[in-house]
């Protein structure tokens, strides 16, 4: 009973972010993408990433992460995401630490898409 009981106070006094920690590095640059599979502009956004120009410009991030706003509601209000689809970019500073660089809302085009992944990115 005790163990169950730490493991609902776990889930929910524990930032969403922390399901990141076990793969991405300090310094290393990932994209989230919040959306729902009802939303029309949500299944676009992911034809537009399987583009090759596009592909080529993710190779910056060290991951990218497909969030269902309507299954995690926890993450969605942590990082007030009030619209679909939602792609925040982020830096890992430190342990369970994490710096918002960027965000959009909506379906933007292909060519708005790669300058901004491209912005504030680190080549590697």
């Amino acid at each position: 009973m005790k163990k169950l009981l730490l493991i609902l106070c776990m889930m929910l006094f524990t930032s969403p972010v922390l399901a990141y920690n076990d793969k991405v590095k300090v310094g290393d640059e990932f994209i989230s993408i919040v959306g729902a599979s009802w939303c029309p502009p949500c299944r676009q956004l992911d034809q537009l990433l399987k583009d090759p120009d596009v592909v080529k410009a993710l190779k910056h991030y060290a991951y990218v992460f497909h969030i269902d706003g309507d299954r995690d509601i926890k993450y969605r209000r942590y990082y007030r995401v009030d619209a679909y689809p939602t792609v925040i970019k982020f830096r890992k500073t430190g342990k369970k630490k994490y710096q918002e660089l960027s965000r959009f809302v909506g379906l933007k085009s292909k060519k708005w898409l790669i300058k901004w992944l491209n912005t504030h990115s680190i080549v590697k």
